[in-house]
């Protein structure tokens, strides 16, 4: 059965195996409160189009909102975050050191809050920080 909510594109092999699979996760700081109000913790919604992020294409995104933890963000505001499926390669180009391909951890970030823009008009007006990382 085929996953609707996110189809992998090819992806290479080690010695015959297919590779692993980790995550990206997105925290995205300082929306105000009033943004997330009567909003589960953790759910997922669909996109008005599959986006590919990463070695993804997701139609569905992923979100858990901290209202509950108030160290997590300024007074009056909280975080989200986001997590995507990847493939181990992609996430070592992400990742710091030589291998790093310039602009890909800008391109996820905007992806991600375009995403979030679906599902809460005018929250990239509001976002102060976006921290993009890998495991």
């Amino acid at each position: 059965m085929e996953n609707t909510a996110m189809r992998r594109r090819a992806s290479p092999t080690r010695n015959g195996r297919s590779s692993h699979r980790s995550f990206i996760s997105a925290l995205v700081s300082g929306v105000p409160l009033k943004t997330c109000r009567n909003q589960f913790s953790g759910f997922s919604y669909p996109l008005r189009e599959p986006t590919e992020i990463g070695d993804a294409v997701h139609s569905r995104f992923p979100v858990h909102i901290f209202n509950q933890d108030p160290t997590l963000a300024p007074p009056g505001k909280t975080s989200l975050v986001v997590m995507l499926p990847q493939q181990l390669q992609v996430l070592e180009r992400a990742g710091a050191g030589p291998g790093r391909l310039p602009g890909e951890e800008r391109q996820v970030r905007n992806t991600v809050v375009a995403c979030l823009e679906q599902r809460f008009p005018g929250i990239s007006d509001q976002v102060e920080m976006v921290d993009v990382s890998t495991p």
